[in-house]
């Protein structure tokens, strides 16, 4: 016997579902624009007042549909509708692509292209089954756009130049177990810029046969990669790097692209997104890193010493931005935590915001001001350099679209509540979408937001005393409530 769920729900923002196996898509805007819309499946029963070929979900609404009269060009604004929703779960069959009625076909693709995909999740969720299919959608997309640019290698990655590990202890540290350093270069492509260095550091007892594993086999520990921000490299990172490995974590760091080893010049950075902007090869300011990252995973899938389902990830501005990206193209990164980086690009855009994200990157803006005959940086400039550099950074990918590839793995967002570079404000939405899509998906407490007040665009030792807590209660829950966090000494090159 089938048993069916109803659910009701009040669209408030248009939104766009896609379709999938068993899963109802639809989508409505409801404040101009009226879409009839229909799911087809191979089993089921047939609704005839939606449509003759209707079949599977039983969709249905409240209010007649909305057609305005021949004359009126613009339909008149309506507030929202109500829907109600009969999800069948003994349905069988593969849910076909919807078919859509729109008064203005033109018009859909910048409504979908702009709207929110929260409520997608929940309707997946009415089976008594999670299923992320919107999250698949943008993983799937974005990582088109990281292959479009690729010079693959055959392997796809390789490890070369190894260099020999060492054992050694910082002088503030002496409490801590000795430490072991490595270092490596990755291979990621084809390219100057496919040599990736990494540093990892462990402790150094790691080579010693675990007693609770078979003989021989090294301790399997979690391990947390760590990224930079802008104008650092790895280095930057080992005050926290030892920190976190002396607490039993294998910590891994490598140089972002045109940084640290990575880098010919001390403007190669600069460099290369202006070069980006001109001829469209690279995509330097976050994906191409991106790309490296999964291959990072890739690699530290093949180590004994690293447990491959838990592998975190914390990155500072620059970093953040890393992480947040490698997060939703890769779900083998089971915690996320990006510090001062969470921004909505496209906001900042359209309310004036960008003027302290454009300083932190100047030169790339005013070759394009200059390349488009302005007298001085815009909006437009703006736009079509993300546009150019980062394809899909303010639309598609923006924070609020791209939430959903993350959850509903462990996410800890850490601002500061006056940082003019991401400011608060354009994450309302942001917040909003990803408190709907882990509470749809069983586990709000999976997702944390910060702000601390009175922190301009500013690392804090408390914002990484909070991470620590969120990747030991993730990654290390039987050591969650320990007092082994050693906070950063105020000298450290690691605070910016």
């Amino acid at each position: 016997m089938h048993s069916t769920r109803t659910a009701h729900y009040e669209f408030l923002r248009p939104f766009k579902a896609h379709m999938g196996t068993n899963e109802l898509g639809f989508v409505m805007y409801v404040e101009r624009w009226r879409i009839e819309c229909f799911a087809l499946s191979e089993g089921g029963r047939t609704d005839s007042y939606l449509s003759e070929e209707a079949k599977g979900v039983s969709i249905y609404t409240t209010t007649p549909r909305y057609r305005p009269p021949s004359s009126q060009k613009t339909p008149a604004a309506r507030t929202h509708e109500i829907w109600h929703v009969s999800y069948d779960l003994g349905l069988t069959g593969h849910l076909k692509a919807s078919a859509f009625e729109l008064l203005h076909a033109r018009e859909l693709r910048e409504l979908v292209r702009e709207a929110s995909i929260e409520l997608l999740l929940v309707a997946g969720a009415m089976g008594g089954e999670w299923v992320n299919h919107a999250g698949e959608k943008v993983r799937n997309d974005i990582l088109q756009v990281l292959e479009s640019k690729r010079k693959k290698l055959d392997p796809p990655w390789t490890v070369c130049g190894r260099q020999s590990k060492f054992r050694y202890r910082r002088h503030n540290l002496e409490l801590a177990p000795d430490l072991q350093e490595e270092k490596l270069t990755l291979l990621t492509e084809d390219c100057d810029q496919g040599r990736v260095p990494v540093l990892v550091i462990k402790p150094a007892d790691d080579d010693e046969p675990d007693a609770d594993t078979d003989a021989g086999a090294a301790k399997q520990r979690p391990a947390v990669i760590f990224l930079h921000c802008t104008g650092k490299s790895k280095d930057a990172m080992r005050p926290c790097m030892e920190r976190f490995a002396a607490r039993g974590y294998v910590a891994v760091a490598i140089d972002s692209r045109y940084h640290g080893e990575r880098a010919a010049c001390g403007e190669a950075y600069r460099e290369a997104l202006i070069r980006a902007w001109a001829t469209g090869d690279e995509m330097p300011f976050i994906f191409d890193t991106v790309w490296d990252l999964r291959k990072l995973v890739d690699y530290l899938h093949t180590r004994a010493d690293v447990d491959p389902a838990r592998i975190g990830m914390l990155g500072i501005s620059l970093g953040g931005m890393h992480c947040w990206y490698a997060a939703v193209a890769d779900p083998r990164i089971s915690v996320v935590v990006p510090i001062i980086a969470v921004q909505c690009f496209g906001w900042a855009v359209i309310n004036d915001m960008w003027h302290a994200r454009v300083q932190s990157i100047p030169h790339v803006f005013e070759a394009a001001m200059v390349d488009l005959g302005k007298s001085a940086v815009d909006a437009e400039i703006v736009a079509s350099v993300w546009r150019r550099i980062a394809p899909g950074l303010i639309d598609r990918f923006d924070a609020e679209h791209t939430i959903p590839a993350i959850a509903p793995r462990p996410l800890l967002i850490l601002n500061g509540q006056e940082d003019k570079r991401c400011p608060v404000r354009g994450l309302e939405t942001t917040l909003s979408i990803a408190s709907e899509v882990y509470k749809s998906a069983g586990v709000p407490e999976n997702f944390k937001f910060k702000a601390e007040e009175g922190v301009e665009h500013a690392l804090s030792d408390s914002m990484l005393y909070d991470a620590s807590v969120w990747m030991d209660r993730h990654l290390r829950p039987d050591c969650v409530g320990s007092q082994d966090y050693v906070s950063l000494p105020k000298g450290s090159d690691f605070h910016l």
